[in-house]
């Protein structure tokens, strides 16, 4: 049994010892190895007599258990000091970079740079025009309409408007058309207040356009007008400044902006 202790008491030293895996699977080879001083120990047991299994063998098996018991809790530790050592010198970065801001990604287009607009005057042309030739047409028409598609348009029942002597090659006479509006705490009113907005151009039919037509100026006549839509919105939706139209800001367009299926009609509402 002397013995028995002092190879259990060796065994242990040199797995304690044991500085990487391969050093314990040496000592582990050593001891419960096919050669290994554990397992010789077992093969004595079978020439043993009875009586000398009885006693040496719950000490050998003993020895066996604790010795395997022991290499196996020092591997899982220097599996685990190897781990540690490997994700010490192995570290990913995993945070993203630093995006840049949308202003530094973005780039302004060459025209865009150089392109004078104001808070009524855009930097494109959008404008809806309208053409009535007859032989019985005349300006009170004109107003007429003009009047009417204005109330239409804003709902309501009057509209105060001006008509101003201008020019335009197509047309004679020609007018110019305000509409009275108040600008007030960053909103445009129309309706009210001391300040005018132009909304359109309008006028007779030139003689020499209806001639080009092969139209007899003498037999017929008529009026057109221009509108800007853009106008006609700011005043509608009290728009202060027209610029927010084409800078693209998504907060602007949240405001201000229209479901996809809200179609306007004069049946079923203009305010839509």
């Amino acid at each position: 049994m002397t013995d028995i202790a002092r190879l259990e008491k060796d065994l242990l030293s040199s797995i304690a010892s044991a500085k990487d895996e391969a050093a314990l699977e040496a000592v582990r080879v050593a001891a419960l190895g096919k050669s290994g001083s554990v397992s010789a120990l077992l093969k004595t047991l079978g020439a043993m007599t009875p009586d000398e299994r009885k006693s040496k063998g719950p000490a050998i098996n003993g020895l066996k258990d604790r010795v395997t018991a022991a290499i196996a809790e020092k591997k899982t530790m220097l599996g685990a000091a190897a781990l540690d050592a490997r994700l010490n010198t192995e570290t990913v970065d995993v945070t993203l970079p630093v995006r840049e801001a949308p202003a530094e990604i973005g780039r302004v287009h060459p025209i865009s740079q150089v392109t004078d607009s104001d808070q009524t005057h855009t930097p494109m042309f959008h404008q809806v025009e309208g053409l009535v030739i007859d032989k019985g047409s005349h300006l009170g028409h004109l107003k007429w309409i003009l009047q009417e598609f204005c109330k239409a348009f804003f709902e309501v029942d009057n509209v105060k408007m001006r008509f101003r002597p201008s020019f335009f090659p197509f047309t004679e006479p020609s007018l110019e058309v305000d509409i009275q509006c108040k600008r007030d705490k960053g909103e445009i009113r129309f309706g009210e207040g001391e300040d005018w907005l132009e909304i359109l151009g309008c006028g007779m039919v030139h003689p020499n356009v209806l001639r080009n037509c092969g139209l007899d100026p003498d037999e017929y006549q008529g009026f057109a007008w221009g509108m800007g839509i853009d106008r006609i919105a700011m005043l509608k939706y009290g728009m202060p400044d027209l610029r927010a139209f084409f800078e693209a800001d998504v907060r602007w367009l949240e405001h201000y902006g229209f479901r996809p299926l809200d179609f306007p009609t004069l049946a079923g509402g203009l305010s839509a």
